[in-house]
Order: C-alpha cells, then structure tokens, then sequence
C-alpha cells in the first residue's frame, strides 16, 4: 500500500491547500471506525504538517475528500460491507 500510495500524484499535496500550507507532507489516517483509525487506500490523506497538527478544524473538508478517494478506487460497495454503521457514505 506505501508504495502504491507513493506512486500517486494525489499524495504530494496538501488536501487543504491554501497560503497556511508550511512544513513536509505526511499522510493522515483519516477515517475512525470502532474507536481504531483504519488502514485503507482512500482512508489515507495527504496534509502538510501545519494542517495536521489542526486536523479538527478542517473534518468537514476531510471527509468530502475521502468520500471522493472512496468512489476514485471504486470502493464503495467494499466500504458499505465493511463499515455498516458509518454516516461518511
């Protein structure tokens, strides 16, 4: 999955992007099931480390994102399954 993850373009920018943008870009485990952050390809998210640090306040923004990265990698049947009890989809 890193690698995979690594080759994709997406994943070399900031989902924010805005003027704030500082600092390297890491990859934020973004969607919480069960209490337990879970390790999916479209789960993962790129935010340079300013809009990490304040992931909170962007959750709105966050969620429309993965929303879009579940349809992207054709998963939404995968995610229904999986994660019966989630309002993300």
């Amino acid at each position: 999955m890193r690698e995979q993850l690594a080759d994709d373009p997406f994943m070399h920018r900031c989902i924010i992007n805005d003027a704030l943008c500082e600092g390297r870009i890491e990859w934020n485990h973004s969607f919480t099931y069960g209490g337990r952050r879970q390790n999916e390809l479209w789960a993962i998210l790129p935010m340079c480390h300013r809009h990490h640090g304040e992931e909170a306040k962007w959750r709105p923004l966050i969620e429309q994102v993965m929303r879009k990265r579940i349809k992207h990698f054709n998963a939404t049947n995968d995610f229904a399954a999986k994660y019966p009890q989630s309002v993300l989809i």
